[in-house]
């Protein structure tokens, strides 16, 4: 089976290795932490690092960059388990691909709370 005229010279095989991550896949898609809307009474209770017992509340920002793009995930501890509150990836132009790995987070740090703040 060809997928694309480019991979034309290249044939897709579907393998046992194959169906077992695709399996794989589907339990992790049908088996995920839902997402929630971002509960700011509770992240007003968060206290210092020091004085606290435990991360309930705590809103978290994880970042995954590579020299073709960033991944983003902002997320908040609840009593059972951490939730996402939103997420993204962007694809970087010729330009920002050239960036250094110290410039391209901080960038990135910008550019999440710019999109999630017009959301």
């Amino acid at each position: 089976m060809l997928l694309t005229k480019k991979m034309a010279p290249l044939e897709f095989k579907w393998t046992p290795e194959a169906e077992n991550a695709m399996a794989n896949l589907r339990n992790l898609a049908a088996n995920a932490v839902p997402i929630r809307a971002l509960d700011f009474h509770l992240a007003t209770q968060v206290k210092p690092k020091n004085q606290c017992e435990s991360d309930l509340g705590l809103v978290t920002i994880q970042i995954d960059s590579s020299v073709i793009g960033v991944g983003w995930m902002i997320s908040q501890h609840h009593e059972d388990q951490e939730y996402p509150i939103v997420f993204g990836s962007i694809t970087f132009n010729p330009v920002e691909s050239r960036y250094s790995q110290p410039k391209l987070e901080p960038k990135d740090i910008g550019y999440i709370i710019f999109t999630s703040s017009c959301k």
